[in-house]
């Protein structure tokens, strides 16, 4: 069997494995769209526009968002393990479309954005801990996981294209409020998709390196997702704290959630003052927020094309970190500009970059991690991503109003960079962590 990319590893995944795989990547792009469509442009947006909120009032809906995040991540990674990605997911999809129509009801005022900020938060963590364990339940071997995770990370690339291109025209012909129709609209497909995924086997179990453990096309169809798991002996504190322990005495996942802590808490910065960088820098509309993400996912999916080609035997951490530095070096010329074809060029590089990474960071860890602790594994893993994001918010409005907003962003992306290009060279003399 070839090990040389997405179409040279076609074979690795048996029919009914890929028709499992096929619907995961169709609900992904669904419930992929309602967050890039709402987030940046629909919560941030109308808080800064329509609102006129400030560093600080912005601040506080990204911390909620964040905060929640780590909250939703924590749950899913436990009941994951517990009950298994099917119910997990389905639950959560439904609170995302139930938050999208409550905006819908009520008036627009800041408490209403808490509101949503909060759901938004705690379902985007249920997600999307859940969709980074669920290729694991479907196959074992990481051709298999390789391929099924680019395919996943195209797919929603291309809802990165969409959603805050859908986002920019909504704000255009409509009121910026009228984007939270795809909130309530995108989950449910998605939701119809996860639900039918019945029959979810043991498949994936950790079996010898490079074997499947679905063989045979019968294998996948012949139990509920749930009846793979052991009923829980301990507390949901204690499984989480398992979890974080496993995830730490394991010399390659610790190289891995250190890499990405750091690399996420220099880009904190970002989330609390991006939108203001287009207010009073760039000086564009809101619609160019919408504009300049699509870019970014343009650029998401060719790199998440271009990891497809890689052979998986290539997947390694010194591939992750140099990623990372491009992300960095992306995000310089980004901010670096008060130029927007400049700002575009910057977003489709760093597009580029992170649209990698992602399926490397999460091959490699559904690859090292036993499936019993996946779950919990990746739910540490996003809550790394997440806190480290969320401490910055504290101190970037004020460390923006003393130096300036422009500042402050192209530092945190230096960081970023440097600390990719550190981590390759340190991989490269540690193989193995």
């Amino acid at each position: 069997m070839s090990n040389n990319g997405m179409g040279q590893n076609k074979d690795t995944l048996t029919p009914r494995q890929r028709s499992l795989a096929w619907r995961l990547t169709a609900a992904c792009f669904f419930f992929e769209l309602a967050f890039q469509s709402t987030y940046f442009v629909g919560v941030i947006g109308c808080a800064t526009y329509d609102l006129g909120l400030d560093a600080a009032g912005v601040s506080l809906l990204v911390f909620l968002i964040d905060a929640l995040q780590i909250v939703g991540t924590m749950v899913a990674g436990v009941f994951v393990d517990r009950r298994g990605p099917r119910q997990t997911m389905v639950v959560s999809l439904v609170l995302l479309a139930v938050s999208g129509l409550f905006i819908l009801l009520v008036p627009l005022t800041y408490a209403s954005l808490v509101m949503v900020a909060v759901t938004q938060g705690l379902t985007f963590g249920m997600c999307a801990t859940t969709n980074e364990a669920f290729p694991r339940y479907i196959v074992r071997s990481r051709a298999g996981l390789a391929r099924i995770n680019g395919v996943m990370n195209i797919v929603m690339s291309v809802s990165v294209v969409v959603g805050p291109a859908l986002a920019g025209l909504v704000t255009r012909c409509f009121a910026t409020k009228d984007v939270f129709w795809l909130l309530f609209l995108s989950p449910l497909p998605s939701i119809a998709l996860i639900a039918s995924m019945r029959g979810l086997a043991a498949v994936g179990e950790d079996v010898a390196e490079g074997v499947d453990a679905a063989g045979a096309e019968d294998d996948t169809g012949a139990e509920d997702d749930a009846e793979a798991h052991v009923p829980a002996s301990h507390g949901f504190l204690r499984e989480a704290a398992d979890g974080a322990h496993y995830s730490f005495a394991h010399p390659a996942l610790r190289v891995i959630l250190v890499m990405a802590f750091l690399a996420f808490f220099a880009y904190g910065a970002f989330d609390s003052l991006e939108s203001l960088f287009y207010r009073d820098v760039l000086h564009a509309d809101a619609e160019w927020m919408g504009w300049m993400g699509t870019i970014v996912g343009v650029g998401g999916l060719l790199g998440s094309f271009i990891a497809t080609r890689v052979p998986s035997r290539h997947y390694t951490i010194a591939l992750m970190a140099f990623l990372l530095a491009i992300t960095g070096v992306g995000s310089m010329i980004y901010v670096g500009t008060s130029s927007l074809l400049i700002t575009a060029i910057g977003q489709f590089v760093t597009g580029v970059g992170w649209g990698a990474i992602g399926p490397v960071r999460t091959t490699l860890v559904q690859d090292y991690s036993e499936k019993s602790y996946l779950g919990r594994v990746s739910a540490v893993m996003r809550i790394a991503l997440t806190s480290a994001g969320t401490v910055p918010l504290l101190v970037a409005p004020f460390v923006a109003k003393a130096v300036g907003v422009q500042p402050v962003l192209f530092s945190a992306s230096a960081v970023v960079a440097v600390l990719g290009f550190g981590f390759m060279a340190y991989a490269r003399r540690h193989p193995r962590g």
